[in-house]
């Protein structure tokens, strides 16, 4: 059995007084999972990367708001949309794809920025194995939000 999964995150943009126009950030695209397979005994794995350039140097918080299907940081689902009543775990971690759940306040990812270089962000999208779920097409939004 294979599941096409996609995760959509809206990202919202928060510049403080402090940095206000002082950054420009890369489109942030889907975490698209593709086909998952429930009978795999490995995770199924995919980085993200946002880009953030800055006139001035500084530090950036980016925040994962909760799982709209879940409602919480720690427990996101997506659900199917296909039509079917599964829901599939997943998680946000930082990029090394492990370790806390990204959300916000001190689960927040910070990162530090250099005045006229580009800055990569990045973060991981994980879904645990040997999920049982409906065939389908699954998703879930999260709103993403970057402040100094």
């Amino acid at each position: 059995m294979f599941i096409k999964n996609i995760i959509g995150i809206a990202a919202a943009l928060l510049p403080a007084y402090s940095m206000a126009g002082a950054c420009s950030f890369g489109s942030v695209q889907e975490v698209a999972f593709g086909q998952y397979a429930p009978n795999l005994s490995t995770e199924t794995i995919r980085q993200q990367l946002i880009t953030a350039s800055c006139t001035q140097a500084g530090k950036l918080s980016v925040s994962f708001g909760p799982s709209q299907v879940s409602g919480t940081i720690n427990d996101r689902r997506m659900r199917n949309i296909s039509g079917g009543s599964s829901q599939l775990r997943y998680h946000l971690y930082k990029s090394t794809c492990k370790a806390h759940e990204l959300g916000t306040g001190k689960d927040a990812l910070s990162v530090a920025v250099s005045a006229g270089v580009v800055t990569p962000i990045y973060f991981c999208g994980v879904i645990p194995p040997m999920q049982q779920v409906d065939v389908g097409n699954y998703e879930d939004y999260v709103v993403l939000t970057i402040s100094p």
